[in-house]
Parts: structure tokens; C-alpha cells; sequence
């Protein structure tokens, strides 16, 4: 088309409207022949001048109009101006959308710099432990391998405490019977020697059953004590000012797909309802990909079944909380006529701030030098010799059980039980069961499945008490995630 029709001006008076006047101001000069004017009597007026009352003029680039008379409800006056091809200039979308991912870029830098200061981890040791690191307890290592509280850690105690001689644990057709021996030792941790007594409240002999509605208390009073101990500056096991950054960063993780899309919609809609609730559903996702990451990626080192299973069922969901933003974006900037390769950059780019917003939680000294211990003592665990195994038995025929805490905070009590399938080694002296299991292998396998029956029982929370408000489990401050679940945290 050589030209394209601007129609500056539509207006229907109501009946006894007298004296209309109006002007309206082009941004250039333009030709007066090209105006065409329609009176209320149905004819055109070519240009400027008058004609059936109605007044045409110019003064410099306003176009003015007058009309003294009547207009009727069904009449009108239109004004149409034939103006040339490019009289207008039209924003080029690719430069907003330049800055757009410049914008995004630049802070994407600027977190990789916090990042490189703030929240690089220092190089983690994995050394070989045969052994528990000294200084720590079972719930204590299940705590520090993912920075979370969970029952596994704090039911891991039980089977600590059969370990040292404190109480023994019997197996009944129905439930476990928890018999207490001797008090804990004096030098043991204050939430543990309040869980011990709490167990044993009842009297020196308590089954699941009766601790079946209440004692659930009594496991959160123990978690938040865990959480307590590792809040001391001492065993923090990350530093305030990642776990900071990291929180308040996530916050804000949407910016280079949200800025992008922003951007360039509002330059070429030039009004924000009309995509606005596409941007508001960007920001929820992408916020959510981000903390769901870092709640998967301080989790990594959890091997239960169905813990991985569960992970690799979130891991797709946190990249479709991550591919449908983007998908979006690729929406506008094709509809928009944007550049589909700076979308391309951002989307890299929105990839990569998530990565650093996630890393960003950076692990103390203690916290370093602990994961490495007992990361060393999980890979024992998961693919330990045979020879080596029996070797440890004939120094000491009690090993099995004094890892078996251990292995039951970590999730891995059945691979542990695996190894020593065809080992010589003690038997137990803490659990008796009504049954006649005809080897120490099938026996821990029932200890193993009598455990986890027993802290979902100890664990669970009446009806009443989850309407009053009660919670589960959760992470830490000094070590914790960005907020608490049942048995888990971001």
C-alpha cells in the first residue's frame, strides 16, 4: 500500500449539543487536501474551509474544527486524514528487547560476583571412614548430610540407644515394646536426654501403641532441638550470609524471562493488561523452579527408593516450572516480532541464575569438613568389600550395629543389611522378637520394617491436634532451608 488511512477523529453528538470545537496535533506536517471531513448532513468536505456550518482549518500540524448547530443522535462528524507510508515511526521491538536482556544479563553477572564471593563452597574432602566421625550422634549425621531435620534422623536414636546398652527394643505380634536398661549417660545432648525421658515417661516399659497420638510431640521437641544445636555459631553447618542471599535472590529470580517479556509487550501493546497475567504466572513459576531446585539439590545426596523416585518425579516438574515461562516469553517476542535469538540468550540466561541462586548457599568449615566424613562413611556403606567387612567383624563382632543408626538416618539400612548377608559377625542382644527368624539377615530386615512401622505410628498427629495448627519437621536457620515441611524443608 502506498498509503494507509489514519482516522484521527469519530464523534456522535447527542441531540442539543451546540458549539462542538476540536483540534488534534500530528507529530509532522501533513498535506491539507488530504483531509476529508463528512458533515452532519451527509456531506464531504475536501481539504480545508467550510461547509454545511462545519468549520475545517490548520494551524501548523493541529487540524481544528468547528460546527455551530444541532447534531442529531443518529448523525456525526468524521474527520479522515490519507497519510503517507512511514509518516509514522515505529519502535524497533529488537531494541527494547536488547536492553531487556542486556538489563537481565548484567544481573545475572552481578549474582555470579555475590556467588564467587559469597557462596562458592570450598573443595569437599571425601575421605574414607570405616568409622562414625567422632563428635556426632546418628540423628546428627542424617541432620548435617542434607540440612534437615526428619523422623529417620530422630528415630535413629532409638536404635543408637539399643546400640549403647540403654534399652532394648521387643518385637510382639501387634507392636514394639521399648524397655528401658539404664539412664542415658550424662554427657549425652540435652535433646536427647529429653527424648529418652520422654519415652520412658510411662514407666521402663512403653510400646508404640500407647506413644501412638502423643509422642509426636516429643519428635518435634527433639527436632527443634537438633535445630537449636546447630544453630550455635560454632556447628552452623552454612553461613547466615548465603542462606541470606539465597533467599532474598530467589525472590527475584524470574527477572531476565520476566523483563523480556515485559519489555517488549509493553512496547509493542503499549498498555500492560493486555499480557499481564502471562507475566504474573511467569514470576510464580519461575520463583517456585528456583526453590524447588535448591530444596532437590540439598537432597542429593538422599539414596532411598523412593526418595530418588520422588526427586526424579520433582526434578521434571521444576523444569516444567521452568519451560513454561519460557515458553511464554517465545509467545509474545514471535507475536511481537522480536528477535526469537535474544529470547534464546535470555532463556540461557534465566538457566544460569537459577543454577547460582541455587549453589548459592555456601557450607561452613564444620559443615565441610563434616559432609566430607560422612559422605566418606555413606559410600562405605553403599559399596563396601566383603573382605574388608569380615575383617572389621573380627575386630569387632558388634560393627554391624554400631553403623546400623548410621545407615537407618541415611536411608540405607536394607544395603547395609545386604552386605553382611553372608558375614560372621555377633548377634543382636537389644532386639528380641516373638518370632524365630532363622538368621540375623531376615532378623534386621524385621527390625529394619518394625522401625519404620513404629515411627509412623510415634510420628503421626491426631486429627484434633492438625486442625490446631500443628507441623511436621522442617529446616534450620543455621543450617536449614527456606522454610519447613513433614520431615523436610526448602
Amino acid at each position: 500500500m502506498k498509503r494507509i488511512f489514519g482516522i484521527i477523529m469519530a464523534c456522535i453528538l447527542t441531540l442539543g449539543l451546540l458549539g462542538y470545537r476540536d483540534l488534534h496535533s500530528f507529530p509532522k506536517p501533513i498535506d491539507a487536501s488530504k483531509i476529508h471531513t463528512s458533515t452532519p448532513a451527509g456531506n464531504m468536505l475536501v481539504g480545508t474551509g467550510e461547509l454545511d456550518g462545519l468549520t475545517v482549518s490548520m494551524s501548523g500540524n493541529r487540524i481544528i474544527g468547528s460546527y455551530h448547530d444541532v447534531i442529531s443522535a443518529t448523525s456525526g462528524i468524521t474527520i479522515q486524514v490519507l497519510l503517507e507510508e512511514g509518516y509514522f515511526d515505529f519502535p524497533n521491538i529488537n531494541n527494547y528487547g536488547l536492553v531487556a536482556m542486556s538489563v537481565g544479563a548484567l544481573f545475572t553477572l552481578a549474582v555470579g560476583i555475590l556467588f564467587a564471593i559469597y557462596g562458592k563452597d570450598r573443595p569437599l574432602v571425601q575421605s574414607v571412614e570405616f568409622h562414625v566421625p567422632a563428635g556426632v550422634n546418628s540423628a546428627e549425621v542424617g541432620t548435617i548430610i542434607d540440612e534437615e531435620v526428619n523422623d529417620n534422623d530422630v528415630m535413629s536414636l532409638i536404635l543408637d540407644w539399643g546400640r549403647r546398652g540403654l534399652l532394648t527394643i521387643n518385637e510382639t505380634k501387634a507392636t514394639l515394646h521399648f524397655r528401658k536398661i539404664r539412664d542415658i549417660e550424662p554427657e549425652a545432648r540435652d535433646y536427647e536426654k529429653e527424648m529418652f525421658a520422654d519415652l520412658f515417661a510411662r514407666g521402663d516399659d512403653v510400646n508404640t501403641t500407647a506413644l501412638t497420638g502423643s509422642f509426636y510431640k516429643t519428635i518435634h521437641k527433639t527436632k527443634d532441638g537438633i535445630e537449636r544445636y546447630f544453630s550455635d555459631k560454632q556447628r552452623a553447618l552454612s553461613t547466615e550470609t548465603s542462606i541470606a542471599m539465597q533467599i532474598v535472590l530467589a525472590l527475584f529470580s524470574f527477572l531476565p524471562v520476566v523483563l523480556m517479556t515485559f519489555v517488549t509487550g509493553y512496547a509493542y501493546y503499549r498498555q500492560i493488561d493486555m499480557y499481564m497475567i502471562a507475566v504474573v504466572f511467569q514470576i510464580i513459576l519461575l520463583i517456585g523452579c528456583t526453590y524447588l531446585a535448591a530444596y532437590l539439590y540439598k537432597r542429593r545426596y538422599i539414596v532411598e527408593l523412593w526418595s530418588r523416585i520422588s526427586r526424579i518425579l520433582l526434578y521434571l516438574l521444576s523444569g516444567l516450572l521452568y519451560g513454561i515461562p519460557v515458553l511464554l516469553m517465545f509467545i509474545i517476542l514471535n507475536h511481537t516480532g522480536t528477535s526469537l535469538t535474544q529470547g534464546a540468550v535470555v532463556a540461557l540466561v534465566q538457566l544460569v541464575l537459577i543454577i547460582l541462586v541455587v549453589l548459592m548457599r555456601k557450607r561452613t568449615r564444620y559443615g565441610n569438613d563434616m559432609l566430607g566424613q560422612i559422605l566418606g562413611l555413606r559410600e562405605f556403606i553403599m559399596v563396601a568389600d566383603q573382605d574388608r567387612l569380615q575383617q572389621l567383624c573380627d575386630e569387632n563382632p558388634y560393627y554391624f550395629y554400631d553403623i546400623l543408626p548410621y545407615a537407618y538416618a541415611l536411608g540405607l539400612t536394607e544395603i547395609w543389611n545386604e552386605h553382611f548377608k553372608d558375614l560372621n559377625y555377633h548377634d543382636c542382644d537389644w532386639f528380641v522378637s516373638y518370632y524365630d527368624y532363622p538368621d540375623r539377615y531376615s532378623m534386621c530386615r524385621a527390625m529394619e520394617s518394625q522401625m519404620h512401622i513404629a515411627q509412623g505410628a510415634m510420628a503421626s498427629i491426631p486429627e484434633s491436634a492438625s486442625e490446631g495448627g500443628g507441623s511436621s519437621g522442617g529446616g534450620f536457620s543455621g543450617g536449614g532451608g527456606f522454610g519447613s515441611s513433614s520431615g523436610g524443608s526448602w
